[in-house]
């Protein structure tokens, strides 16, 4: 749980601190987070190309820009608490491509 939290301090200590990084459930939700993360910044440059070119549009592009940007922000919130809540009960919940990923990884360094 704390991976969603205190990304990306916590899924790095989980990993490489002994006795979590022996544990597959911890090592998958670290990697997990880890990838979470990295995909959110990448769509957050993509959101943020986007709407840097939508708000040159007066008026219209503004409210596209900050409509996008509150969707893109609650998304994000949503989805760590839930991924929160199934890892504080011991759910090996992964999402569609990232928890697929996840698994490989945490299988490989076993």
């Amino acid at each position: 749980m704390l991976c969603y939290i205190l990304w990306p301090v916590a899924c790095i200590f989980f990993l490489l601190v002994g006795p979590y990084n022996k544990n597959k459930f911890v090592r998958f939700h670290a990697f997990q987070a880890i990838f979470l993360g990295l995909a959110g910044i990448l769509v957050a440059i993509a959101l943020q190309i986007t709407t840097s070119i939508l708000a040159l549009i007066p008026i219209l592009g503004w409210i596209v820009d900050i409509f996008a940007w509150m969707v893109f922000s609650i998304a994000i919130l949503v989805l760590v608490i839930l991924l929160m809540y199934k890892a504080y009960n011991g759910e090996q919940y992964g999402l569609p491509v990232i928890g697929s990923l996840a698994a490989q990884q945490s299988d490989k360094t076993a």
